[in-house]
């Protein structure tokens, strides 16, 4: 659970995901502690974080802050994005080519394989052959953002492809 400054040691994908995924209380804390927002702003953000906290947006101007702090605003504002759209919030096929390494550093990364079954088996996404058709058929699967339905055959286009197994489970697959 250790959490590192040097990008070596702890990436700042890693970093920001650190950050992003502390709880409500100590996101509020660590506001205080870990940025140089000023009190006023901070009791702003903490106003708005307690009328929706589903919208995280303590945990996300933490994150924010803090990576920007030790990584610097350009890769705190690719991460952000990319963070973005594993979890839904914009297109993968839209990331820079800089964001979708920023990527890389963090998930498996594979070519894909002849059967598409055997890519999901080969990206850690299941278990097995079966496992793999069992998840395409409950519409589990997910390639670019876009859910591939049971009907749909699984299949990547030509450069980076993003795969999801159902909510956190992710791959990166180059085709090319």
């Amino acid at each position: 659970g250790a959490v590192w400054l040097d990008p070596e040691k702890t990436s700042p994908y890693s970093f920001y995901q650190f950050w992003l995924n502390v709880d409500d209380e100590a996101a509020k804390d660590y506001l205080k502690y870990f940025t140089l927002l000023s009190i006023s702003e901070i009791g702003e953000l903490i106003l708005k974080f307690d009328g929706d906290k589903a919208g995280r947006l303590a945990q996300k101007t933490l994150a924010y802050e803090v990576t920007k702090l030790v990584h610097g605003e350009e890769k705190a504002n690719s991460i952000a994005k990319v963070s973005e759209v594993l979890f839904g919030e914009g297109s993968f096929l839209d990331l820079s080519e800089k964001e979708k390494a920023l990527l890389a550093e963090d998930l498996p990364t594979i070519a894909p394989a002849n059967d598409p079954y055997d890519t999901v088996v080969l990206a850690g996404l299941a278990k097995s052959k079966t496992e793999a058709r069992n998840f395409h058929a409950a519409g589990a699967i997910y390639i670019n953002g876009d859910k591939v339905a049971a009907e749909q055959p699984i299949t990547f286009r030509k450069g980076t492809n993003l795969i999801r197994r159902g909510k956190n489970s992710f791959a990166l697959v180059v085709k090319d």
